[in-house]
């Protein structure tokens, strides 16, 4: 698929979370869409989770934040179009990528610092810690939240359980900072 904002094939998670996929729902292209959220996909198929990384591009990453916005956009594929079983396959491509996620937080806190090399953490390296910290973990909240709810929705209700009683805790505990800090 061409993407018909930039004019380019590969489109970063977040604009396919944020724009292109909602967008072309919302105007009847949801073949292309799902194209597009196909290649996001693949890309996270052939690369291992234990690198962070979703392709050999530095600028692109699979980070906790790009995990959030494809897992957000396969739910909303799957809302849009009802079909279980691509939302399965989905999962099956995302599921080692969350459990990734989730065992980086090595104190068990909720709580996630995020240290791969992409450009929206670059641009976050000139703020301070915490922003950096927050943004991560505001994203990491999404892709627990949307992946809670594919779990569900595929019957694998320990699973979504699961995942679901670790999105509480990470909202509990950066509430928590936050108000400590403020």
């Amino acid at each position: 698929m061409l993407c018909e904002l930039f004019r380019w094939l590969d489109i970063w998670a977040r604009d396919l979370g944020s724009g292109l996929l909602p967008g072309g729902l919302a105007t009847g292209r949801a073949g292309m869409a799902r194209m597009s959220l196909e290649y996001d996909l693949e890309r996270y198929r052939l690369m291992s989770p234990a690198y962070c990384k979703n392709s050999n591009d530095p600028s692109q990453g699979g980070t906790a934040a790009e995990i959030g916005w494809t897992a957000r956009s396969s739910w909303n594929y799957y809302l849009y179009c009802g079909d279980k079983n691509k939302l399965r396959k989905d999962a099956e491509v995302l599921r080692p990528w969350v459990h990734h996620w989730i065992s980086r937080d090595y104190d068990e806190d909720g709580l996630i610092i995020d240290v791969t090399e992409f450009m929206d953490h670059m641009l976050m390296m000139v703020t301070t810690n915490g922003v950096s910290t927050l943004a991560t973990n505001a994203m990491y909240s999404a892709m627990l939240t949307y992946f809670a709810k594919i779990e569900n929705e595929l019957g694998n209700k320990k699973r979504g359980t699961q995942t679901g009683r670790v999105t509480c805790k990470n909202s509990k505990c950066a509430q928590y900072r936050i108000l400590e800090s403020g």
